[in-house]
């Protein structure tokens, strides 16, 4: 559940105090081309940001850490005010994540950042990301279950099924003193 991931991820921001928070987003043409995945979660970052009275701020790039370094640069140019980051590009996260200490900003005292991974990737920084857990064995398990019921004849009950992602504390969130 993708939209509700990011809302969770704008509330744990909320809650330590942060106001002002951009969403880093995956390349603008996956939203283009109606890919559900990218248009939940950034359905659920409006939504979160609606809910919170935030003003949203969105960004795009590549899946890739340079490009996560080179934007979080553009950010920080057009938004020097920020203070936190929510990531649906966890690639890009870590180039956001070594782009902070350029510009003088310690991680996690002046600026936060959440991201959404798999627990493989949290070693890629340190500290360790703070992070919702890509579910995406538990969808494709969920999903084949169902494709085998299917197959034999039973009924599924519903087509969708929303799996929803835990949340994996780590180092990079912290209270907002700015």
């Amino acid at each position: 559940d993708f939209e509700d991931m990011v809302h969770r991820q704008i509330k744990h921001l909320v809650e330590l105090n942060h106001r002002h928070i951009v969403f880093l987003d995956r390349p603008e043409r996956l939203f283009k081309e109606q890919l559900g995945y990218s248009v939940r979660a950034r359905q659920g970052y409006l939504h979160a940001c609606a809910f919170f009275g935030l003003d949203p701020i969105i960004y795009t790039c590549e899946v890739s850490v340079e490009d996560g370094r080179r934007t979080m640069h553009q950010i920080l140019d057009a938004h020097p005010h920020l203070t936190a980051l929510a990531a649906f590009n966890d690639v890009a996260a870590v180039g956001a994540y070594y782009a902070l200490p350029e510009r003088g900003l310690k991680v996690p005292k002046d600026f936060s950042l959440i991201t959404f991974t798999s627990r493989g990737f949290l070693q890629a920084t340190m500290p360790t990301m703070t992070t919702m857990l890509n579910t995406g064995s538990l969808v494709s398990h969920t999903a084949a279950d169902m494709l085998v019921r299917l197959l034999h004849g039973e009924t599924v009950d519903r087509k969708e099924i929303l799996v929803q992602s835990q949340p994996i504390p780590g180092g990079t969130t912290a209270h907002n003193s700015r």
